[in-house]
């Protein structure tokens, strides 16, 4: 959940957490590095996807369906089921990360 917002949450199952974990320094880098370039998205599993854009100071978590008919990666399409993040939140995310390593 996310401090500016507290009711709005999303639930991961372990395997979406795991996903997440693994990919925590990758995303770090590239919200370090955020510039008019920056344009990075990685699944995580059952339609959920982790995104840094550079026109926002954010991370996003958020789930995409694929629209009937089409079929070809890219194409997916963002649900309200998610949550962006401010920089100090993803922050607060990597200390975790650290803490629990």
């Amino acid at each position: 959940m996310t401090k500016s917002d507290p009711h709005k949450q999303m639930k991961f199952t372990q395997n979406h957490w795991e996903c997440l974990w693994a990919i925590i320094p990758q995303v770090d880098e590239e919200a370090k590095e955020l510039n008019p370039k920056t344009r990075y998205r990685r699944h995580i599993g059952d339609g959920f996807f982790v995104s840094v854009a550079d026109g926002f100071a954010c991370i996003g978590i958020r789930k995409y369906f694929m629209p009937y008919g089409l079929s070809a990666p890219g194409l997916e399409r963002p649900t309200k089921a998610g949550v962006s993040l401010k920089l100090d939140e993803w922050r607060d995310i990597m200390l975790i990360a650290i803490q629990t390593k």
